[in-house]
């Protein structure tokens, strides 16, 4: 149980630091000593979670039978 917890609590805290990147991005935190690592690795995080919240969308999308269209700009 106490490993279990301990794993949670690591997830979120590393979601945490993911979602923070668009907060260090506009703070300017890479002027920190330590904030170039640290917004490189939320930057990371964060692009991860972005992809997988496209990736989620589209499985609920396939399973609800909801069509994307394409959009054909005009050409001229």
């Amino acid at each position: 149980m106490m490993t279990a917890t301990v794993a949670l609590w690591l997830q979120l805290s590393c979601y945490a630091l993911s979602l923070s990147y668009p907060v260090f991005d506009a703070v300017g935190i890479s002027n920190l000593a330590m904030g170039k690592g640290l917004k490189k690795l939320s930057e990371i995080g964060f692009f991860f979670c972005l992809g997988m919240l496209g990736t989620m969308m589209g499985v609920i999308f396939f399973v609800f039978g909801k069509t994307v269209t394409k959009w054909d700009p005009e050409k001229g």
